[in-house]
């Protein structure tokens, strides 16, 4: 509670309003000497209390106990920001259930961040972080996009823990930008297509065939490969639990890589093992098939490619996505539409292509049971029989008002009723007069009977 003597020396709302512009900066500034710290008061009477460069308002009356209540809980909130910096932050995460319940390859990439975020800031309150501090840190790994991306993502994650906590009151990478990567930097994994696959089957060495088959037949990540077991093949169908996803999976093996694994030594504990029968990491698998692609001259299609191969081989069998994804586990069917879409946009395309062929094949069959040679050789020995007025085309076109034909062996082959008078006008160019016309023409088709009916 304030003394009469020190609420004496307040100026009310009233008498702040009523003195002048420089006046009014005296008593912007005044404060309760002697009783509290911090507090600042407005020109319209309301009062604050500045930490670290906040104000916080206090809604109550001055010198009423609601005051005070409203004071000293701003400064006791404010004593438990000031203990907790980045670096305590990232020290809470990694001891709490949300860290615990990372897979090991995703702690693992997180823990970059977290190292790199802890050099930069970790001395810095974490409620100091703020927006443009962050855009500032991707600006300056934009050489690594997708570093810089996933900064932004897993400081995301770091102080939603922190509201949890109530360290902090907001995050600020919440709703920021991602980097787009330059066309020139993305990495496309181009699908293996058949002769490369042909030729990797035929003269590649037995280790990196068998991470070859592998690869293809399960339909797994390259970072899973490693991680299959002799224990977990039955002679039929292998079983894992994926390490990014965690879903436990059966596989039957196709014929092909069931009759390879049934084939291969048995070295160690894992299908892909080491001569000494120890098992083989990834960056070891990559490495291997790697050197193998170079020598066969094969570097355009890498390990990652041969989850796309074996998406597509399902995709052209016809395999729905629900299907699919049984076999890949993926957990949405956008990225089984991302790796099948080329192979069924290869299959609709291919039969779109087989129905224009027909078609055009079936068109030319019905065209070309005479052909246009034997109807050129028809008209020519009629007019050189005098059946038919040996002037121009187009004139004999006008005279001519049915062209009727009977084919007595196939009628599904011929339909003459579409060589109507269209036929006759399309040919301008045929000799107007008897003379150029040839003497000896072949003559008509023995099983025809034709008549013109001419008025």
């Amino acid at each position: 509670m304030l003394a009469k003597h020190e609420m004496a020396l307040t100026p009310t709302r009233f008498e702040v309003r009523q003195k002048s512009r420089s006046q009014r900066k005296i008593l912007m500034s005044t404060k309760l000497s002697g009783a509290k710290k911090h507090l600042w008061r407005h020109p319209m009477g309301y009062w604050y209390v500045r930490l670290r460069g906040r104000y916080h308002r206090i809604d109550a009356l001055e010198g009423s106990a609601e005051f005070d209540r409203q004071y000293w809980q701003i400064l006791s909130r404010s004593a438990e920001f000031k203990s907790h910096s980045l670096e305590d932050l990232i020290v809470s995460y990694r001891a709490s259930a949300r860290w615990a319940a990372l897979r090991p390859r995703t702690r693992a990439d997180y823990e970059k961040v977290l190292l790199h975020m802890g050099e930069r800031f970790g001395a810095w309150p974490a409620d100091r972080l703020k927006r443009q501090h962050l855009i500032s840190e991707m600006e300056a790994s934009r050489h690594r996009v997708r570093f810089a991306n996933y900064t932004v993502q897993v400081t995301s994650v770091l102080f939603e823990h922190g509201l949890d906590l109530g360290w902090v009151e907001q995050n600020p990478a919440r709703g920021i930008r991602k980097l787009k990567m330059p066309p020139n930097k993305r990495k496309v994994h181009t699908p293996w297509p058949d002769w490369a696959v042909e030729r990797f089957r035929a003269e590649a060495s037995p280790l990196p065939r068998l991470i070859f088959e592998l690869g293809v037949g399960s339909v797994q990540r390259p970072g899973d490969l490693p991680r299959f077991r002799w224990a977990d093949f039955d002679g039929q169908s292998l079983k894992i639990v994926q390490s990014k996803t965690g879903h436990a999976l059966c596989l039957p093996c196709t014929e092909r890589l069931a009759r390879h694994l049934r084939s291969a030594p048995r070295s160690g504990m894992t299908i892909i093992s080491g001569k000494d029968g120890q098992r083989l990491s990834y960056f070891t698998i990559a490495r291997i098939m790697r050197d193998e692609r170079r020598r066969l001259g094969l570097l355009d299609f890498d390990l990652h490619a041969l989850r796309y191969r074996g998406i597509m081989e399902l995709a052209w069998a016809n395999c729905t996505d629900d299907e699919i994804a049984a076999i890949s586990g993926h957990a949405t069917t956008a990225m089984i539409r991302k790796y099948a879409g080329a192979a069924r946009q290869e299959m609709r395309a291919k039969s779109a292509t087989d129905k224009r062929d027909n078609r055009q094949r079936s068109a030319g069959s019905a065209n070309s049971g005479i052909g246009q040679y034997a109807i050129n050789s028809l008209l020519d020995s009629l007019r050189s029989q005098g059946q038919v007025a040996a002037r121009t085309s187009k004139k004999t076109a006008a005279r001519c008002r049915r062209f009727e034909t009977h084919a007595c062996r196939s009628e599904r082959q011929f339909r003459w009723r579409a060589f109507s008078m269209r036929q006759l006008q399309r040919d301008p160019d045929r000799p107007a007069t008897k003379a150029l016309m040839p003497e000896a023409a072949p003559p008509p088709a023995p099983w025809l009977h034709i008549r013109f009916l001419v008025r």
